[in-house]
């Protein structure tokens, strides 16, 4: 049964999808990547079966975590294009860190910060043209291995029970 006495989240709450901003470290020099349209980063573990005495349920041990990232960026800059060129031309793959703000005023969730360290992209467009198109933009994907919460989510009036 329904408890009708629950708090509910203001209507305020959820984080505005623009509000915030995405930098890239590249060799010591800083990025805005305001071309950003929209990014996700996820961690997925890998996990071993372990079959287990007195049950015929397999248990499920977590044994390692992968770091993947997708981006859609406007297709504007070569900031990210020149990492490919440099790994075609010199066989040297280049590492950067991608940092992520959440910072939306108007709710009460504040500040969220995550600084994903070892990012390496997958592949790049290196050119485009499509007549069909009002603007042009470009999907990116890669890894990350290592990752900081450098500022949390606030916990919302109405979640601590």
């Amino acid at each position: 049964m329904a408890d009708y006495n629950q708090p509910i989240m203001h209507a305020r709450e959820p984080i505005h999808g623009a509000e915030g901003a995405a930098y890239a470290t590249i060799e010591g020099s800083r990025y805005l990547l305001f071309q950003l349209i929209d990014c996700e980063f996820t961690l997925e573990k890998g996990k071993v079966e372990i079959p287990r005495l007195g049950t015929r349920m397999a248990g499920n041990r977590s044994n390692y975590a992968k770091g993947k990232w997708k981006a859609k960026l406007y297709y504007n800059t070569d900031v990210l294009r020149k990492l490919m060129m440099v790994y075609i031309k010199d066989h040297k793959d280049i590492y950067f860190d991608i940092q992520i703000t959440n910072d939306d005023a108007n709710s009460n969730a504040g500040r969220h910060t995550m600084i994903f360290r070892d990012c390496n992209i997958d592949g790049s467009v290196m050119a485009k043209l499509d007549v069909t198109k009002e603007y042009l933009d470009e999907d990116l994907s890669g890894t990350f291995e290592d990752v900081e919460m450098a500022e949390e989510f606030l916990v919302l009036e109405g979640m601590n029970q």
